[in-house]
């Protein structure tokens, strides 16, 4: 249980990362900066504007309280971003919203139904959450490090 809570929180550190790395007034031009020709920030298909916008966005969003009683759907949000990210770093947020999609699964289980659940569910939910928690810290350092490079200026 503790192991799906760090990762969530993990998570969503990521987004308040994200957020920092992209920061403040956007707007301006989506190419590199000052990398070499093949260093272009779009690298393969998607719009970088378009790309380091919907970071700020969900960064934004999911800075803002969940209604009471709910939880924010970092998978939805992850998801928005890999539809639009460039080619290179695409892989990276899927793994991110679809990992993530796991461990959400794995908080809908009943805390008070735990006693009654058969053991090796509960083993087997635990482990699921655990290769998603190792497969979203890989993914996190990389997007970390592409929105750093690609959006700081953006």
């Amino acid at each position: 249980m503790k192991r799906r809570t760090g990762a969530l929180l993990l998570a969503a550190g990521l987004s308040l990362a994200v957020l920092t790395a992209c920061g403040g007034s956007g707007g301006s031009t989506t190419t590199g900066s000052g990398s070499s020709g093949s260093g272009n920030s779009n690298a393969g298909s998607g719009d970088v504007k378009a790309y380091c916008a919907a970071v700020r966005d969900a960064g934004t969003e999911l800075l803002k309280p969940a209604p009471a009683g709910e939880t924010k759907d970092l998978s939805s949000t992850y998801q928005k971003i890999a539809d639009v990210a460039p080619d290179d770093i695409k892989p990276s947020w899927q793994t991110l919203a679809d990992q993530m999609k796991v461990l959400q699964e794995g908080l809908k289980i009943d805390p008070q139904a735990i006693a009654t659940t058969d053991p090796a569910d509960l083993e087997a939910q635990q482990k699921k959450t655990e290769e998603a928690s190792t497969k979203m810290q890989e993914a996190i350092t990389k997007v970390s490090e592409d929105t750093t490079k690609r959006c700081v200026n953006a």
